[in-house]
């Protein structure tokens, strides 16, 4: 009787099985893969949510302990402030707008001084407060050769955003967030209280003088408009949520906050807000309450 060749059957069977699971895994792989990442996302954007409301509520926190400072002569003067605890890496700033170059009540010798603080030259500084000028009136003026355009013509119109003057046809171009960090529309004033004046306007009047500058050297006292920033860092996954919002003293009754304004955010990943911060407990920042519940929160 003739024996069966069962061994080379069960080795067809098993290369046949090892084949098929091959074909399943290139089929079933990249699903999982998706699958995988899309569950780190949806992680991270939840982790992102919290530290968005831990920003929130920060800034909530942050308006009114300042409000009360600057009511008793103190000034925000946008100097960053850093703490942290086990998880957090929190940095704040406060700009009380009075500190910063109003766009549409300024004069040029103002608004020339803004634009030096940002790193340009003396006669570009002047032509672009020119510009300003020209651009915020309500008249249609024919255009002079001293002034740059705008993309979309002149305006006819008072700036409701500083973010506007990206708009001017200018190289390098102007960059929105240290525009925002020296010009207002808020104050309706063409004044600066030079105590609470923006670092970079600040260093500016110190290395060149306010001579001839409209600065007023009172203690400012009831400020109306304010600019508020906060980001939250998570140390050990490297996430980042930053808020930089305008409010402004509403005219009710209650006389409260509204926020009016949505800032780009002067903190990025890559720039961390430890960098030129002053660090402090941050009770000193948010009071012992706030901070005890920081020391606590877990991502």
């Amino acid at each position: 009787m003739k024996q069966q060749p069962v061994r080379d059957e069960d080795g067809f069977a098993l290369i046949a099985v090892l084949g098929f699971l091959f074909v399943v895994a290139l089929f079933v792989t990249p699903f999982v893969l998706q699958a995988r990442t899309s569950f780190f996302l949806a992680a991270n954007n939840a982790k992102l949510g919290k530290l968005g409301f831990l920003a929130e509520g920060l800034m909530q926190v942050a308006l009114m302990r300042h409000e009360g400072v600057l009511a008793d002569g103190g000034v925000a003067n946008g100097t960053a402030m850093t703490c942290s605890t086990d998880e957090l890496l929190i940095a704040l700033s406060v700009q009380d707008h009075r500190g910063l170059i109003d766009l549409n009540a300024s004069g040029t010798t103002l608004l020339a001084a803004g634009f030096r603080s940002l790193g340009r030259t003396e006669t570009e500084a002047k032509k672009l407060a020119e510009s300003v000028v020209f651009h915020r009136s309500v008249r249609r003026n024919s255009a002079a050769t001293t002034i740059y355009e705008m993309r979309g013509g002149q305006r006819h119109r008072k700036f409701v955003s500083a973010i506007e003057l990206t708009d001017l046809v200018v190289d390098p171009p102007l960059q929105d967030w240290k525009l925002t960090s020296i010009f207002t529309v808020h104050t309706k004033s063409g004044r600066l209280f030079s105590l609470v004046a923006a670092p970079d306007l600040a260093l500016l009047f110190s290395e060149n003088g306010a001579a001839g500058l409209p600065l007023d050297k009172r203690i400012p006292v009831a400020f109306a408009a304010v600019s508020v920033e906060v980001s939250v860092s998570d140390k050990r996954r490297g996430l980042v949520k930053t808020l930089n919002r305008v409010f402004v003293r509403g005219q009710g009754p209650d006389r409260g906050f509204q926020s009016m304004e949505s800032l780009p955010s002067k903190t990025t990943i890559d720039r961390r807000p430890s960098q030129n911060s002053k660090p402090q407990s941050c009770d000193q920042i948010f009071g012992k309450i706030v901070a005890t519940d920081l020391n606590e929160f877990k991502i």
